[in-house]
């Protein structure tokens, strides 16, 4: 699978990558929330050992460019989902925030929205997209952050979520996500709506 290039912004790192749907990146709640705590210190999983293998040295290489990344603590959080086993990686930085890359692009980002998730939105293509695409939305997750589900009209479809990171691509094509419903280990659930540059009809 290619890598995106990175390209590093002012707030927000961003990745460009082809087919990539949407506003900033990474996707995030806009609710205030009282001092929240570092991103780094909410994912168990980037001080846990290594379970799933890192990528060749050159895929790594990205993270690793961006500013304040502790490259020497990267995970890869998931691996093998969907048709082209799509994988997460992230690493803290020397801030307390979180660098990530995904197959929807990257970032960085100092802490977690009220939802507990950063994510991007794009396709299931490396080049420009076609009509043959399917959706793809990946990013991580805090501890907070028990189930992720996509609401797609009236459909729930259940998100792959491990070790702080998730992989969701649509089972079909012209299969959208309206929102991402996340459940928190609190019994909450927050809303967090999806916008693909790629989609022709509304948002409902």
């Amino acid at each position: 699978m290619k890598r995106n290039r990175i390209i590093a912004g002012l707030a927000i790192c961003v990745f460009a990558a082809s087919a990539i749907a949407a506003r900033a990146f990474p996707h995030r709640n806009t609710a205030r929330h009282a001092t929240p705590p570092p991103a780094a210190s909410e994912m168990r999983a980037l001080s846990a050992p290594q379970v799933e293998a890192l990528p060749p040295q050159a895929a790594r290489d990205a993270l690793a460019e961006l500013p304040g990344v502790r490259a020497d603590q990267e995970r890869q959080l998931i691996a093998g989902i969907g048709s082209k086993s799509y994988a997460v990686n992230a690493a803290p930085t020397t801030d307390g925030g979180v660098c990530m890359t995904t197959p929807a692009g990257g970032g960085c980002f100092t802490s977690f929205a009220p939802s507990g998730i950063s994510f991007g939105v794009g396709m299931n293509n490396d080049g420009p997209a076609s009509p043959a695409d399917r959706e793809l939305i990946a990013g991580v997750a805090s501890d907070r952050v028990s189930r992720i589900d996509v609401v797609a009209g009236n459909r729930r479809l259940r998100v792959p979520l491990r070790d702080n990171a998730f992989v969701y691509e649509a089972p079909a094509v012209g299969v959208w996500a309206d929102a991402l419903e996340v459940g928190l280990t609190d019994g909450s659930k927050a809303r967090v709506v999806v916008s693909n540059a790629n989609r022709a009809e509304a948002i409902p």
